[in-house]
């Protein structure tokens, strides 16, 4: 399931926006501020020490254009290295098409930003999460 994702994932055209995202456990009431390496229509790579567990069902805060509230599942979790932080790989479980079109409307107002990607997509080819 990781590795199909992954492949989706890594195909999916991800922008290295730094945004403001607090995480919740699925039912739970402790919400963690993350910030994001990269969003894409279909997840992001959040930056957080805090430890998760691949499979785990999270609530989402996300500040793209405006607020939006989300579910997501982890997919992968990264230890960090020199080449990616640590953090969780999520991919989206509501809202795929307010976050397509936020996700469209924020890369036309703020352009595109190349910086990172290239590191992100070395990891994704050279690691088997």
């Amino acid at each position: 399931q990781v590795n199909r994702f992954k492949e989706k994932y890594s195909k999916a055209e991800r922008f290295p926006f730094q945004l403001d995202a607090q995480i919740q456990q699925s039912g739970g009431t402790e919400q963690i501020n993350a910030k994001t390496f990269d969003v894409s229509v279909s997840g992001c790579f959040l930056i957080t020490d805090h430890p998760y567990e691949a499979g785990q069902q999270l609530e989402l805060n996300l500040k793209l254009l405006e607020p939006i509230h989300l579910t997501a599942q982890v997919i992968w979790v990264s230890a960090g290295d020199e080449k990616i932080p640590q953090g969780i790989g999520i991919k989206f479980t509501s809202h795929l098409d307010e976050v397509s079109m936020m996700v469209t409307r924020f890369r036309k107002n703020y352009g595109e930003h190349s910086e990172g990607l290239g590191r992100f997509d070395k990891f994704l080819e050279s690691n088997s999460v």
